[in-house]
């Protein structure tokens, strides 16, 4: 029984995730990036990493400036153009303002 339902069974078509998905699921790469090459550090050197807050901020932001933008572009995005533009800004500048501290953060904890 279990062979003729699987001969039945039509495979279901191919559908792409949506860009936001796509987006988090980027967001999350780079989180396990960071993660996995900190615990690195952790166990090559017996020390952790400070002061890098801004590094693991950075992703947040522009994951968020990203799905807003997308959003708003596909017309789902319910605080109107200029809400959107606010968020988009506001989030691209807190990304590049996170890197910005978080960058000279590591260089100094990895004595550079």
């Amino acid at each position: 029984m279990a062979d003729e339902e699987r001969k039945d069974r039509q495979p279901e078509p191919y559908t792409p995730a949506s860009p936001t998905k796509r987006i988090l699921a980027w967001v999350g790469i780079v989180y396990m990036v960071i993660l996995v090459l900190l615990n690195v550090y952790a166990l090559a050197t017996g020390t952790m990493l400070r002061g890098i807050t801004g590094l693991m901020v950075a992703p947040a932001c522009g994951g968020l400036a990203a799905i807003t933008w997308t959003s708003y572009k596909k017309g789902q995005y319910r605080g109107g153009r200029t809400g959107a533009l606010f968020v988009v800004i506001l989030a691209a500048a807190s990304c590049l303002l996170s890197l910005a501290w978080g960058i000279p953060a590591l260089l100094s904890a990895l004595g550079g």
